[in-house]
């Protein structure tokens, strides 16, 4: 049995507990399965902003439990773990029939580069990802709709590395 204390927020803590293959999530004094912190009845349909610290609990239970444990990244994919998104960066999940089942983060224009004195001279993709038992549905295709939804002009960049489904535009499909 392995435990460990994570800290995702100054006013948030979780305490994951892992046993062989089964994860689950303390939080507010209430053990929950992945199945039900990925659930919300009053979520509706689409790409939401992060907006709440339970948001942000769903985020980390899929960027840094689900992925990793149960669809870890491919390295002849050219995949890599997911970094915790820095406090300006902007969060969706993509909520369908009240389950998270995906997200993404904007690097947001003009913040601070990690480690430098530079910024960001324009919006960068810098996180995405589908649950693989709702890839090839067109989800792919609807972080982009979402993203460049009310950025009409606006130059959009990647962060790098860009694993090979999405230089080959399986995520598209």
């Amino acid at each position: 049995m392995e435990c460990s204390r994570l800290t995702v927020s100054a006013a948030l803590t979780l305490d994951q507990l892992r046993v062989k293959t089964s994860v689950a999530i303390n939080w507010r004094n209430v053990w929950r399965t992945l199945q039900e912190v990925l659930t919300d009845c009053t979520k509706d349909n689409g790409w939401l902003h992060v907006s709440s610290a339970a948001d942000r609990v769903v985020h980390y239970t899929l960027s840094q439990i689900l992925y990793n444990t149960y669809e870890p990244p491919s390295d002849n994919e050219l995949e890599v773990l997911y970094d915790i998104p820095d406090r300006g960066d902007q969060i969706k999940i993509l909520w369908l029939q009240k389950a998270a089942i995906g997200f993404y983060t904007v690097k947001l224009k003009g913040t601070l580069i990690e480690n430098t004195d530079e910024k960001y001279a324009m919006h960068m993709l810098d996180t995405a990802y589908i649950r693989t038992t709702h890839r090839r549905q067109g989800h792919g295709l609807s972080i982009l709709t979402d993203l460049l939804q009310g950025r009409v002009g606006q130059d959009m960049g990647l962060s790098s590395p860009i694993s090979r489904s999405m230089w080959r535009g399986d995520f598209l499909k």
